[in-house]
């Protein structure tokens, strides 16, 4: 799920828990928090987990990116033939 979808949830579902959405733990209303969780070290934690899912995309189109560079030299060759 992305950032932006998450930002949407959010905007339409205030008190709905982010961080429950995308691990299924804690509870689901925020409002149902217990009062020492603060909300900094939540989103945290979304940031984080948003990090490690936006730096597996990155290693994907880098690699596709290599793969399409390796292709490139083919096709110039086919085409001076």
């Amino acid at each position: 799920m992305g950032s932006e979808v998450l930002l949407k949830i959010q905007e339409c579902f205030p008190d709905l828990n982010i961080h429950w959405l995308l691990t299924g733990k804690g509870r689901m209303i925020r409002h149902a928090l217990p009062p020492e969780e603060e909300p900094v070290v939540e989103m945290v934690q979304v940031l984080q987990e948003q990090i490690v899912l936006l730096q597996k995309s990155l290693a994907d189109k880098n690699e596709l990116i290599d793969l399409l560079k390796k292709k490139r030299p083919l096709k110039r060759s086919a085409l001076a033939i």
